[in-house]
């Protein structure tokens, strides 16, 4: 487990790898082709925008369960090492849970792009998804209760604005 994590996050520093751990040391006890990996492989997607919400999350149907699915890249692991150290909970949460958030935050940046129409993206403006933003700023909200937390502040800021 721990030289998976370490292997595919990119946690080579030794001050790294425990502040992982102190925050999350359940992560221990998980299963690495049940848990971690699909989860490591999901976040992975989400933060490089690689996923494909209408082919339910796109390349995790083509993730080879028994082996390594290429590793990550430098980006990739950039990105996953740069959230985890922020919020290494992540890791912790199940796969469906993190699919949900994803898909509503799917939701609502095409509702947001629909409802503003807003012009094609720019190359001065991030093309990222929502969820990538928010797991890339801020990967604590992905913590948060979707229907006690996240929804009801998403449809009280749309009533101020």
């Amino acid at each position: 487990r721990i030289q998976f994590i370490q292997d595919r996050c990119g946690f080579h520093k030794s001050k790294e790898w425990i502040k992982v751990l102190k925050a999350c040391p359940g992560i221990l006890g998980l299963s690495v082709q049940d848990n971690l990996k699909p989860t490591i492989d999901f976040l992975s997607m989400v933060l490089t925008d690689t996923y494909d919400d209408k082919n339910q999350y796109g390349r995790m149907n083509e993730i080879d369960t028994n082996g390594d699915n290429g590793g990550n890249s430098g980006t990739e692991q950039l990105l996953l090492r740069k959230c985890l150290l922020s919020h290494p909970q992540l890791l912790a949460l199940s796969l469906s849970n993190l699919q949900s958030k994803v898909a509503y935050f799917d939701y609502v940046d095409k509702l947001e792009e629909t409802t503003t129409m807003r012009p094609a993206v720019s190359s001065t403006i991030s093309s990222s998804s929502l969820a990538s933003r928010i797991a890339t700023k801020s990967p604590v909200i992905y913590s948060l209760s979707l229907k006690e937390n996240i929804i009801p502040k998403i449809n009280f800021l749309a009533k101020v604005w």
